[in-house]
This record gives C-alpha cells, sequence and structure tokens, in this order.
C-alpha cells in the first residue's frame, strides 16, 4: 500500500475488568470475541454539509503505474446520485467514484489535462442501507476491474483504457463532488499502488 488512506480504527483495552467470573479482557482466548462484538466504526455523511477532506499528496498520484481503490460504504437512500469520493480541481481534472441513478449505474473516471485515461459505467442496483465492498481495479492503459463484494462485474457501459500519468494536484474529497453533497456511511477507503489480481480481491472482501 502506497501511502494508504485507512478510515478504519482500532480500540485498544489495556486492564482488566471486574466482570463476575464473566469474559476478563486478558483472558487466553477472549480478546477476539470482544474484537467481535464491538460494532464497527464508519463515518456518517447527512448529505447536506458533510464531508471528509484528505490534503494532496503525492500518494494519492497512480502516476504511470496501476493502483485499486478499494472502498466499504452504506447508502442510506439510492433515490439519488450519491458521490463516494472525488478528487476535483477542474473538469480538465478530476477523479469521482460514484452511483448515477439516472442510468442506474455505478461510474468511475479518471481525467487529467482534458483526456479521460479509464473510466467505467456498469449496471447496478444497490439496496439502501446495505454494505457494499467495492473495487475498482486499474491496469494502467490495458483494463478496468470492478468488484462488489468480491464478484466481478461485468462493465456493460463505458470502459475507457486510454491510460497515461493517472496524477492530480488536488484535496481528495469523501462525501462530496464539485459542492455537491451525498448521504453515505462509510466504513473504509484504501487505496493500493497496483492493480490487486481476483485472488487478492477475494481475500480482503
Amino acid at each position: 500500500i502506497n501511502g494508504a488512506v485507512d478510515m478504519s480504527s482500532t480500540l485498544t483495552v489495556g486492564d482488566d475488568i471486574n466482570s463476575s467470573g464473566k469474559y476478563h479482557l486478558n483472558e487466553q482466548g477472549r480478546s477476539n470475541h470482544v474484537a467481535n462484538t464491538m460494532p464497527a466504526p464508519y463515518y456518517r455523511f447527512d448529505g447536506s454539509n458533510d464531508y471528509i477532506e484528505v490534503a494532496d499528496n503525492a500518494n494519492l498520484d497512480f502516476g504511470t503505474g496501476d493502483g485499486t481503490y478499494e472502498i466499504l460504504v452504506k447508502f442510506p437512500s439510492v433515490a439519488a446520485d450519491i458521490n463516494i469520493v472525488q478528487r476535483y480541481t477542474s473538469a480538465d481534472n478530476r477523479m469521482l467514484i460514484a452511483f448515477d441513478t439516472d442510468a442506474d449505474n455505478f461510474e468511475a473516471y479518471f481525467r487529467a489535462g482534458g483526456t479521460t485515461l479509464h473510466q467505467i459505467a456498469a449496471s447496478w442496483s444497490p439496496v439502501a442501507n446495505t454494505w457494499y465492498h467495492i473495487f475498482w481495479v486499474i491496469d494502467n492503459g490495458t483494463a478496468n476491474y470492478l468488484y462488489i463484494n468480491g464478484d466481478l462485474i461485468t462493465i456493460d457501459g463505458t470502459n475507457t483504457t486510454t491510460g497515461g500519468d493517472m496524477s492530480l494536484a488536488g484535496v481528495m474529497d469523501f462525501g462530496e463532488y464539485n459542492t455537491a453533497f451525498s448521504a453515505i456511511e462509510l466504513a473504509m477507503f484504501r487505496q493500493h499502488n497496483h492493480a490487486l489480481s481476483a485472488t487478492e480481491v477475494k481475500e480482503l472482501y
């Protein structure tokens, strides 16, 4: 992982708890039980003015290499367009991963210097209040792959693989695209500096 932006978190408990004969956190085999029963952390965006901004950094750029975006997301509603993550500096220089209700599509694209380097559109009908684990795999200049919940999805719409230098001088925003906000719940985002294989996707899912 190259400069991963990882939105997961870890809770550490460092002392005994007097639990009257029940589980103790430092007992052998009990830590997994505690971890597996804790509620998963996530960020909730209300669709009005919530967003998270990550400062521009060279580690956000794939350059001329390959890359993968990995997202764990839930939509409270699928009645409107949903912008998950973006980097936007102008119409000619932008990246977006979104759900487009007009076309009933998953949509993602990367545009630099006025040229669309990679773009995909695939039929998808997500269900509200359901977690989805999404991977957009970019084999630069060769192929796009879309996986949802570990399954390879047919890209039955736009599938552009022009390729090139996938670098942008712009911040990364979650829950917002060019001042348009979206209601989402986001539990994880990772950016990998290589094109994950189907086996790697399945293992991560």
